[in-house]
């Protein structure tokens, strides 16, 4: 009956449109209008024309949509099934099929089904499933899965590859595979940890097993799964789990049983540590060397309980973390409280893949032959920290100059490029940004150039007594501009009757260096506070105060350190090396005085520094 197509019509999800050969709809259910987001007064129309001119809009390809539709129009016998792409993301699953009266076609019947939701879903699990395939394979990792109850078992290719077998010459694969092939001994011990499993003792299966290698050998194997699921009545039945070539590992702690023995009959001290300097091996001559009775006594403690000077151990440790191997003379503390000097070789023992096992070291008791030697040894020390510093020190200002000569070399091409087309106030942003540039540069390569000289002692030191005020004066004349666009106050507290004895140029350019630093990281509206008083009746204290973004403890004790990175733009993106204070470090202390600073986040800084007030003769 009519009654029962339409509610059928109405109750299923997929929208139908019927339409006859003239083009007439004659049929739809609420499902078609509502998922093409067709309005009453078009579906009233009845007019398959109207249909589709409303729907075209939506459709991600219009063209090919309307294509499809009229080739089936003009062959109206034929069926049809594809999918239909929206621009908002749906898609829908489409079915034509010719309405037949006697055999013979009187018009069409469409169907669409919105299977967006059914084709995410379906792609997510093939993205997962992908996803799954590829960390396995990088892994190369062997996986298995047990029926427990049949004794079937899926095994991938990696599985098989590990005791140097194809899968194809394994299948069919159960679990007799798997016993065929592991060693007796261990087969019982893998039974007993099942056992435990399945009772819920254990939450995963872990056991660490030999196979039987193709070619005869036994490889040591890291078989670990776990129970996925059970019966109705609660027996084991999904098993899932993984096999790792453990085969190197194995190697290596049975070499390791056979070295220990070598080790214990030297006369060589010798000492194993994990990587928090905990021992947890010595040998016979260890034990001697320090006075003690029993190994006991020595394994679970820190290095630097052996040691007389824990500052001394803990600089040697973090060394030997380097990697790198290391031979030195070492102040020992014996039981009794003695102390010995003792020549130590340490390094990182490595696994034949080149992981990183643990520390070792090997003590001799030479006290008197490394005092004579010591100093040698101290001065190649000073020469690797050098060569440290001075490859630290042109990494920083490689990295440095790039940033400004790319900004300046940027803005020389704009002008090249659109001379003709610029406007006198753009010229001059352009030529104010290349001013502060090459202001940049300048004083980077200043600073660059001044500790070369420094360095290579160059640099000329002529003290004399000078008027604190009028170098103070020059000071604040050069930083004015800067210090005006910012919107910064600088306040001056320095007596016109203090002196100083120092090198007219490191002071300048101590005081322009902390100053600049002081306008570079205070945000504008700031305020710089200059202030200088007779601290000793030897001594004046200088001090550069601001109200910046300040330093954290970290950077404040790295602040002098060329091996460290301390450099960071200021509040205007305006370029800092660090260089500039570690120079001005260096001039104050050649003049016989001290620099330090005080510092909190967000709070501000101050750059403390003291110079003499006279010459020695004269204090």
């Amino acid at each position: 009956s009519n009654s029962l197509l339409e509610a059928t019509l109405e109750s299923i999800h997929n929208g139908i449109l019927v339409v006859n050969r003239e083009g007439a709809v004659v049929k739809t259910n609420a499902t078609f209008g509502g998922m093409w987001h067709i309005p009453e007064e078009v579906l009233a129309s009845g007019d398959d024309k109207i249909l589709l001119n409303h729907v075209m809009s939506q459709l991600s390809d219009p063209g090919e949509f309307i294509a499809k539709v009229n080739e089936l129009y003009e062959k109206p016998e034929s069926e049809t099934f594809d999918f239909i792409n929206f621009k908002d993301g749906r898609i829908f699953e489409r079915i034509s099929k010719p309405m037949l009266t006697e055999g013979k076609p009187e018009g069409r019947v469409w169907s669409f089904l919105d299977v967006t939701t059914r084709n995410l879903t379906a792609e997510a699990l093939r993205e997962e499933r992908w996803r799954l395939e590829n960390i396995v394979e990088a892994t190369r990792a062997g996986t298995w899965e047990w029926n427990v109850q049949t004794g079937e078992a899926v095994l991938n290719q990696m599985w098989a590859q590990m005791v140097g077998y194809t899968l194809d010459e394994l299948v069919p694969t159960s679990i007799n595979t798997w016993q065929s092939l592991v060693h007796p001994n261990d087969l019982a011990k893998s039974n007993t940890l099942l056992d435990l499993h399945y009772q819920g003792e254990l939450p995963y299966y872990d056991c660490e097993c030999r196979m039987k290698h193709k070619d005869g050998h036994w490889v040591w194997i890291h078989d670990r799964g776990r129970l996925i699921t059970r019966t109705a009545d609660g027996k084991p039945l999904m098993m899932f789990g993984t096999h790792t070539d453990i085969n190197n590992r194995k190697l290596l702690e049975e070499q390791l049983q056979i070295k220990n023995f070598a080790v214990d009959a030297s006369p060589i001290a010798v000492g194993l540590a994990d990587f928090n300097g905990t021992i947890f091996y010595v040998n016979d001559a260890y034990v001697k060397l320090w006075g003690y009775d029993h190994k006991t006594e020595v394994i679970g403690k820190p290095i630097s309980e052996f040691s007389f000077s824990k500052e001394s151990s803990d600089h040697h440790l973090a060394f030997i973390k380097k990697g790198e191997p290391i031979s030195a003379e070492t102040e020992c503390l014996r039981k009794d409280g003695t102390v010995f000097t003792s020549l130590f070789s340490a390094g990182i023992v490595t696994s034949m893949e080149g992981n990183s096992l643990c520390m070792m070291a090997l003590f001799n008791d030479l006290t008197e032959q490394k005092k004579r030697e010591a100093e040698m040894i101290s001065m190649n020390e000073q020469l690797m920290e050098a060569n440290a510093e001075k490859d630290k020190f042109f990494s920083v200002i490689a990295h440095d100059l790039r940033s400004p000569f790319n900004g300046f070399l940027g803005l020389t091409r704009v002008m090249v490029e659109e001379l003709d087309s610029l406007t006198i106030k753009e010229l001059q942003k352009i030529a104010v940004s290349m001013r502060n540039s090459a202001t940049n540069l300048f004083s980077l390569l200043e600073n660059l150039l001044e500790w070369s000289r420094i360095r290579r002692g160059l640099t000329n030191f002529e003290p004399e007594s000078i008027s604190l005020i009028s170098i103070i004066s020059e000071i604040l004349q050069s930083i004015s501009e800067p210090a005006k666009n910012k919107g910064i106050e600088i306040r001056c507290n320095i007596p016109d009757d203090l002196t100083v004895y120092a090198d007219g140029y490191m002071l300048r350019s101590t005081i322009h260096n902390l100053a600049y630093n002081a306008l570079k990281f205070t945000l504008k509206g700031g305020e710089i506070t200059m202030s200088a008083n007779s601290a000793t009746p030897d001594f004046v204290e200088i001090s550069i105060k601001d109200t910046g973004i300040g330093m954290t403890e970290n950077m404040i004790s790295n602040l002098f350190r060329l091996d460290e990175n301390t450099n960071r733009k200021g509040t205007e993106d305006e370029p800092s090396s660090g260089l500039g204070l570690i120079i001005c470090k260096e001039f104050i202390e050649k003049n016989g005085g001290n620099l330090w600073v005080e510092s909190e986040v967000d709070k501000g800084s101050t750059f403390w520094f003291t110079l003499p007030s006279a010459p020695p003769r004269d204090r």
